[in-house]
């Protein structure tokens, strides 16, 4: 019974960590006042953002991944 407990109860803490990560991915960015002088001397700033993940692309890679044939280890 405890051992039941305690894997519930990393199960749970698993899901936590995950889902703070997933939300610390979303969150956008925020200019410090770095980036607002930057703004007021040249009247721009360029902002590298991550691109956007290609989920198709990924999809049919692994699609291909998984369609490849595995040979069976030599026997030695």
């Amino acid at each position: 019974m405890e051992l039941g407990l305690l894997m519930a109860l990393l199960v749970v803490a698993g899901g936590l960590a995950v889902r703070r990560k997933l939300r610390a991915g979303r969150e956008k960015p925020s200019l410090s006042d770095d980036m607002v002088q930057r703004i007021e001397k040249e009247g721009r700033l360029h902002i590298d953002l991550p691109e956007p993940l290609h989920l198709d692309e990924i999809r049919e890679e692994e699609d291909e991944f998984w369609a490849q044939t595995w040979d069976l280890p030599e026997e030695l």
